[in-house]
């Protein structure tokens, strides 16, 4: 993973919240609950931000792991797309999925 790439997205993510927070924030104390749903929801639409530019940069290291069904060491078979729901939006995370030689079986791992 690239942390200083990583880091450089997260600040321009954060700094965009803020602007886009800052546009609509009034002068009046009045406005408090306005104020207070416009920052939950900023700061939602951040963590799934963060969340994609974390998952772009994170590699999928899990290890090569044993048929269900028949024990024997699995092998790579691709890589395929899984759209994960979070409060703020969709968060598209890419994880392997492995192939039995012996039995034909494949699957994704949980976790």
């Amino acid at each position: 993973m690239d942390e200083e790439r990583l880091k450089e997205r997260l600040r321009e993510h954060a700094s965009e919240m803020v602007d886009k927070v800052m546009e609509r924030m009034p002068g009046s104390l009045r406005r408090f609950r306005d104020v207070e749903k416009s920052l939950k929801e900023a700061t939602e639409q951040l963590e799934a931000r963060c969340l994609q530019s974390w998952c772009d940069e994170a590699k999928d290291d899990s290890p090569s792991p044993r048929c269900p069904h028949c024990g024997e060491r699995m092998r790579q078979k691709d890589e395929k797309e899984k759209r994960v729901i979070c409060r703020g939006g969709d968060v598209v995370v890419k994880r392997k999925r492995w192939r039995c030689e012996r039995c034909g079986e494949s699957f994704f791992p949980s976790g």
